[in-house]
C-alpha cells in the first residue's frame, strides 16, 4: 500500500509539473526524471540519499539529495553526451562488530582511530598498544608495526627526522595517500610516515607553537594531491604539510569568531579540496577552502564530545560523538539526515569506497561495521 500510494503521488507531481521529460525510471526506492530543456532531473525518493553523475567512467558533479521531492540543477560540468546518475541512500544499519580486549594480533587496547588505503585495507591505531594494526576487508589482522618509545628529538622549526624510530608514545589517528600512512604520535607531538607495508620512512613536527611544530595531534587527513593536514590541537590550529612534512600553510588560532578554533580533534578534505574542521571547543563544524580562507560554518550539539569525522560519497559527513555513543550524518550544509545508538565509546570512524563504514568503539575495543540496508540506483541518462 505504501509503495503505490509513493508511486501513484510521484507521477501526479510530474503530471503537474508539466515539463518534458526526456527519461524517466524507477527502482525499488526512488523515481528519477531528467528535463534536458532545463538540464535538471527530478528526484522522488522514500530516502535521503546522494545523486552523483559520472562522464567518461569521472565524476563529475555530485549533491545531498534530502527532501521526497526534489530538483536538482546540472552544473556546466556535466557536457552534452551520455552520463550515468547513482543514487546512494542514506540508510544505515549497526551491524557485527570485530576485536577483543588485548595485546595479541586482533586484539585492541583502547583504540582510537581508524581509515582504509587504496586496496581496501584498514588500518586500526591501536592506542593502549603503541601500535598500527593492519587488517583485510574481513577484519582479519595482517600485520602490525609500532611499539611504544618516548624520544626526545631536536624541535626546532620544522624538524624532520629520518631516525629508525618508527614507534609511538599514545598514537591516536592515522590517514593514507597512494603510498604511503602517516600517524599522528601524541605524547611524542610528531607525526610519522610509513609506506604502506609498515616500514618506516621520517618524522616530523616536534613540540612548539612555531609553525610546522604541533602540540597534542590528533586528528589527521590527506588530500587527492598527497598534502597531509593535522589538528594541532593543542595550538588551535589545522596545519597543511607536504608529503615529506614540509610546512604549506596554516589555518585557525585560539578563539570563537568564525575562521578561529578552539581545540580542535579532526579534519577531513573533500575532492574540491574543501577543508572541513571538527572545532570540538566550539560545538562546530568549520569549513575552509584550499588556501585556508573561511567559507561557512554549521553547529553541533553541546552535549558529548565530538572526537571523529569522515566523509562517504563525497557528500555526506559522518561524526562520532564519544560520550553520547552516536555517530550522526550530516549534509554539508549541517542538515541532521540520521544518526545510529548504543555504540561503546565511539572515537574514530571512517568509511571506505563502497559505502561501509567502520567505527572504533573504544569502550569494547573492537571495530564496528555499519553497512546501507538499501542498494545504490543506477541510471544511464543523455543530454
Amino acid at each position: 500500500m505504501k509503495k503505490s500510494y509513493f508511486i501513484l503521488i510521484s507521477a501526479l507531481i510530474l503530471v503537474l509539473m508539466n515539463q518534458n521529460f526526456l527519461y524517466s525510471e524507477n527502482s525499488d526506492w526512488a523515481r528519477l526524471s531528467l528535463d534536458k530543456e532545463a538540464r535538471s532531473i527530478i528526484i522522488e525518493s522514500e530516502l535521503k540519499c546522494v545523486l552523483e553523475v559520472k562522464q567518461g567512467g569521472k565524476k563529475v558533479f555530485s549533491q545531498c539529495v534530502t527532501k521526497i521531492t526534489d530538483e536538482v540543477f546540472l552544473t556546466n560540468n556535466v557536457k552534452k553526451g551520455e552520463f550515468r546518475v547513482s543514487l546512494y541512500p542514506v540508510s544505515y544499519k549497526k551491524g557485527d562488530h570485530f576485536g577483543l580486549q588485548g595485546t595479541g594480533l586482533g586484539e585492541f587496547l583502547d583504540p582510537q582511530g581508524i581509515t582504509t588505503d587504496i586496496t581496501g585495507k584498514i588500518i586500526v591505531v591501536d592506542s593502549g598498544n603503541d601500535r598500527i594494526q593492519v587488517l583485510n576487508s574481513s577484519l582479519e589482522s595482517l600485520f602490525e608495526f609500532g611499539g611504544f618509545n618516548w624520544q626526545e628529538e631536536d624541535t626546532s622549526f620544522n624538524y624532520i627526522s629520518n631516525s629508525s624510530q618508527g614507534s609511538f608514545n599514545v598514537p591516536i589517528d592515522v590517514a593514507t595517500t597512494i603510498k604511503d600512512i602517516f600517524v599522528t604520535d601524541r605524547e611524542n607531538n610528531r607525526i610519522k610516515k610509513f609506506d604502506l607495508s609498515g616500514n618506516f620512512l621520517l618524522s616530523f613536527g616536534g613540540q612548539g607553537k612555531n609553525m610546522g611544530q604541533v602540540s597534542y595531534p590528533m586528528g589527521i587527513a590527506s588530500d587527492l594531491m598527497g598534502n597531509i593536514y593535522v589538528a594541532d590541537s593543542r595550538n588551535d590550529r589545522v596545519q597543511k604539510f607536504d608529503i615529506n612534512g614540509n610546512f604549506i600553510l596554516e589555518v585557525g588560532g585560539f578563539g570563537y569568531a568564525q575562521g578561529r578554533m578552539n581545540s580542535p580533534t579532526d579534519i577531513i578534505v573533500d575532492s574540491d579540496e574543501k577543508i572541513h574542521v571538527l572545532d570540538s571547543g566550539n560545538h562546530r563544524i568549520q569549513i575552509f577552502d584550499k588556501f585556508g580562507h573561511f567559507k561557512e560554518e554549521f553547529p553541533l550539539e553541546k552535549k558529548g564530545r565530538f572526537n571523529s569525522i569522515a566523509l562517504i560519497f563525497d557528500e555526506i559527513l559522518i561524526l562520532s560523538n564519544t560520550k553520547k555513543g552516536v555517530i550522526y550524518f550530516y549534509s554539508k550544509k549541517g542538515e541532521i539526515l540520521d544518526s545510529i545508538g548504543d555504540l561503546e565509546y565511539p572515537t574514530g570512524v571512517t568509511a571506505d569506497r563502497d559505502g561501509v563504514i567502520y567505527v572504533v568503539e573504544s569502550g569494547s575495543s573492537s571495530i564496528r561495521i555499519i553497512k546501507n540496508s538499501s542498494k545504490q540506483s543506477d541510471w544511464i541518462m543523455e543530454l
